[in-house]
């Protein structure tokens, strides 16, 4: 049975042994049988690319590898790049979670035999300013209460639920953290993975990129931009649990429960979870 409640206040890992923690839920203890580390698909103009085969179920099973990719933006893959992802990952869609502006200054590449997605999840007016963890706890909120953001995922997991059989999903946002990191996080949970694996594996991007961020940073110290301006930038480009737990709060008061949103709010049906559970485990 699916743990329905994914809570943050206990699972704040350092960031420097998240890959190396195991796992304690109230029933059983789930060790990954890799180290999220390990998770990480290398790429030449990727970052933050990742395939969750490998994750083990509360029942025991795995989740098929070169199945689900989640990523950050993809604008700058080269040809090796997406070479190794359609022939030894066997891509066959590329799901897009951004919005119309950021699709348009960094488009994804055109993949042979690949099915581009555009479904962006939310708006500008859905951030809040200025850029502060309380702030983005609030963002993280309108993943479940705007319906675009809902309609979204729904189309997330037709997309899951409808690929080609053998193949591949990828999905993606801008940095691969956010609207990915929550999309990660409902699908884990419907797949049967404990709430703090997921928890582990949506901080782990902290890990993912902490060297482009600390470059971002260096290069903003040496042109001299404001401290506050610094500051907010820190917060926009690494994730806390808070945030991840500010959207499942958001779940259990306008639904109850995780498995009524995923249900009622994004529309997908216990047939169809079923469906998904016998497409990706094993």
């Amino acid at each position: 049975m699916k743990n329905n409640h994914i809570s943050a206040a206990s699972s704040t890992f350092p960031e420097s042994t998240v890959e190396e923690t195991t796992v304690t839920s109230e029933k059983l203890t789930v060790t990954p049988l890799k180290r999220i580390q390990d998770h990480e698909i290398h790429l030449e103009g990727g970052f933050n690319v990742r395939d969750l085969g490998g994750f083990e179920t509360q029942d025991g099973r795995i989740i098929k590898p070169h199945t689900l990719i989640r990523s950050a933006r993809l604008n700058h893959l080269t040809t090796t790049d997406i070479e190794t992802l359609v022939r030894d990952y066997h891509v066959a869609v590329d799901f897009d979670l951004r919005r119309a502006d950021e699709v348009e200054s960094a488009k994804d590449p055109k993949m042979p035999g690949v099915t581009y997605i555009d479904q962006p999840l939310g708006t500008m007016s859905n951030f809040h300013f200025p850029i502060t963890p309380e702030h983005i706890r609030e963002h993280y909120r309108t993943y479940v209460s705007v319906p675009q953001a809902r309609y979204a995922y729904h189309q997330f997991f037709m997309a899951v639920l409808n690929k080609p059989v053998g193949r591949a999903l990828l999905y993606h946002c801008a940095s691969g953290k956010d609207r990915t990191g929550v999309g990660t996080a409902l699908l884990m949970h419907v797949l049967g993975v404990d709430g703090d694996t997921i928890i582990q594996d949506y901080v782990a991007s902290n890990d993912f990129l902490r060297d482009r961020n600390d470059a971002r940073i260096a290069r903003m110290k040496k042109n001299g931009i404001s401290r506050d301006k610094i500051l907010q930038v820190k917060y926009d480009s690494g994730v806390d649990a808070t945030y991840l737990e500010a959207a499942f709060d958001e779940i259990h008061r306008e639904f109850g429960n995780l498995d009524t949103f995923i249900e009622k709010g994004l529309r997908v049906t216990p047939e169809q979870q079923a469906e998904i559970r016998k497409m990706y485990l094993i």
